[in-house]
């Protein structure tokens, strides 16, 4: 990566950082997720003015969507992975750990 690269842009303004074995995930600190605000807040408005709709779609898919969209090929090295033999014990101690952060 070289100086321009906004990876090594945002870690040396202390905006975010990233960690090897989270490949491709943004930790926002305080004052990086706050310019991330405001950037969406700018980007929001505009899109609403030019009558777009915003939608939400799911971040985790099978590896034949990527395939189909060409980012496979071309990110999947990258890309975070999640075997199938392992994805229900993932979900479990998600569930799990979300359990233990809302009760009391």
């Amino acid at each position: 990566m070289d100086d321009l690269d906004h990876r090594n842009f945002g870690v040396k303004l202390k905006l975010w950082h990233l960690q090897e074995d989270a490949p491709g995930m943004v930790f926002w600190h305080p004052r990086g997720y706050a310019v991330y605000r405001v950037l969406e807040d700018y980007v929001r408005r505009k899109m609403r003015r030019a009558g777009y709709a915003e939608v939400r779609t799911p971040q985790l898919l099978p590896k034949e969507f990527w395939g189909r969209s060409g980012h496979w090929d071309k990110f999947g090295e990258h890309m975070f992975r999640v075997d199938d033999g392992e994805m229900h014990h993932a979900d479990a101690r998600l569930r799990a750990g979300r359990r233990a952060c809302v009760l009391p």
